[in-house]
């Protein structure tokens, strides 16, 4: 899939999921216009918001044995720390679709 696709189809599903439909179009509209550049995409994959829409707001528990302990955080929060780590961003978020 090209990246420009795997954008749009992750606004779509941030904004089914209640992400802001107006602030989805003028990200898609931005995409069409200049392409699928870091800079097109990276000021909103890592908006707090955007990323509870896409990802939820559900408790993620997290074994750690090196710490003996279970953490809890929230869904979104999870995925922001694979993703910034992620090599592909885009892939990354493509297999959520």
């Amino acid at each position: 899939m090209k990246d420009e696709t795997i954008l749009k189809k992750v606004i779509e599903k941030a904004v089914e999921n209640g992400w802001p439909k107006m602030l989805g179009n003028v990200v898609k509209r931005k995409i069409e216009l200049g392409g699928a550049t870091k800079p097109n995409y990276y000021y909103f994959i890592f908006d707090p918001e955007f990323l509870k829409a896409f990802f939820g707001e559900e408790d993620n528990y997290e074994r750690d044995e090196k710490r003996k302990g279970i953490f809890v955080n929230k869904n979104w929060q999870y995925h922001l720390q694979l993703l910034a780590l992620a090599k592909d961003r885009l892939a990354y978020l493509e297999k959520f679709l």
